[in-house]
């Protein structure tokens, strides 16, 4: 299986795979042939099971995490099966070495590429297919590596993706000048993230307000030194209604609503924990209007980043009205002109402008229009409708010679 990076989460917040939007290659699977109950077994047993996990974890340096693993759990289910069919068996006669594996993981690569191959066969001849580049980094080593995802639709217009293989890794894509060098070199269509770029309006916005705005930077400097003390203090992210949340490494562009949020749901809670310890001035520092405030509005940007990424179909048509709506989120309450909500909304707009709506292109302004769900173009300036208007015009001819050149026959 194919596991795609950017992934959905769960109510709690933990990354999943997108399953139902992978490639999925036929595999065995494993299946239990009965549920069992581990209070059955007897104390002998718990201590024996308790003192190999433990062993593992220790001796092998493994994360404690890594004993929910579900693929070494499909690897002890297997063998409890081989146990069940043959009875008691010596693990060494039945476990192959890092060899083996090693030749079943280049047979089990060379079938993935040939099935691979022959699934884009129909999407390349078709013109239907696009390419995204990444650059991830491994948690252990910190090295870097390239990936390449190719990204087709099928007949019933869902958006599939294969070749990145990679479920649980960090990514961030961003405008790296060596990937727009690359492209342009071979005269390739290249069309920004527009996920990355509306977190890069973002970052900067909120950067600019706390040059701009000393109690926003003492704000958001309290904010980050409670959310640094709970998490190294022992006993207090279990007794929160939320726990409190820290920057994401492959989603950047939520954590502005998902830190708030988490510390605006549990403030009350934090609050008494804090006095017990003598520690509430971490907490007194922190506006508790400022922080809902800030919690509502960027709650709104986190849905925007769900439409035009967690979705398992296309969203080139969503670039354009998340751009206008973005901005309507940016309209100055007039009766709070000083307010910091007011001072970041000026400097998103300002972004938004200058980053998000450069990059995008014609195509994105017809994909809007061809769909039907957004009958109105979202542009209050008439010179500027009527020249995307014939932009948008000029642009289906062209598409439309394009696709009487690749099907019909002259």
């Amino acid at each position: 299986m194919a596991y795609r990076t950017h992934s959905k989460k769960d109510p709690d917040e933990s990354l999943t795979n997108n399953k139902e939007q992978n490639v999925q290659i036929s595999t065995p699977s494993i299946h239990p042939k009965f549920a069992f109950n581990k209070n059955a077994l007897s104390e002998k047993y718990k201590l024996k099971l308790k003192d190999a996990e433990l062993k593992f974890v220790v001796a092998g340096s493994h994360s404690f995490n890594s004993l929910e693993n579900a693929r070494i759990l499909t690897l002890i289910q297997t063998s409890i099966e081989i146990g069940a069919n043959f009875g008691l068996v010596d693990v060494q006669d039945i476990f192959y070495g890092r060899k083996t594996i090693h030749e079943e993981a280049l047979l089990k690569f060379t079938q993935y590429t040939t099935q691979i191959r022959s699934l884009l066969d129909e999407p390349i001849q078709q013109h239907c297919l696009a390419g995204t580049d990444d650059i991830w980094t491994d948690d252990l080593m910190k090295r870097s590596y390239l990936d390449f995802t190719v990204f087709f639709v099928n007949d019933a217009y869902e958006l599939k993706h294969t070749i990145l293989s990679f479920g649980d890794t960090p990514i961030t894509t961003d405008q790296g000048s060596n990937m727009i060098k690359a492209v342009s070199l071979t005269d390739e269509a290249r069309y920004s993230c527009l996920a990355h770029r509306t977190n890069t309006v973002l970052e900067t916005a909120w950067e600019n307000v706390k040059i701009l705005n000393a109690e926003f930077k003492m704000f958001c400097t309290s904010v980050s030194n409670l959310r640094t003390y709970c998490q190294q203090s022992g006993g207090i992210q279990f007794k929160l209604p939320k726990t409190l949340k820290s920057s994401s490494g492959t989603r950047p562009w939520r954590s502005y609503f998902l830190i708030h949020n988490s510390l605006h749901q549990s403030y009350e809670s934090l609050l008494i924990i804090l006095r017990e310890r003598g520690e509430q001035h971490r907490i007194l520092q922190i506006d508790p209007q400022l922080l809902h405030e800030i919690s509502t509005f960027m709650e709104k940007f986190s849905l925007i980043f769900d439409n035009l990424v967690f979705s398992n179909q296309l969203t080139l048509q969503n670039v354009i009205p998340s751009y206008y709506r973005m901005s309507e989120y940016c309209i100055i309450d007039n009766k709070r002109k000083n307010s910091i909500i007011n001072l970041l909304k000026v400097q998103i707009a300002k972004e938004l402008d200058e980053k998000y709506l450069t990059s995008t292109t014609q195509l994105h302004w017809i994909a809007t229009y061809l769909d039907p769900t957004f009958k109105d173009l979202f542009v209050i300036d008439k010179s500027y409708l009527l020249e995307q208007k014939k932009s948008i015009k000029d642009g289906i001819y062209i598409l439309a010679d394009d696709c009487k050149d690749a099907f019909f026959i002259k």
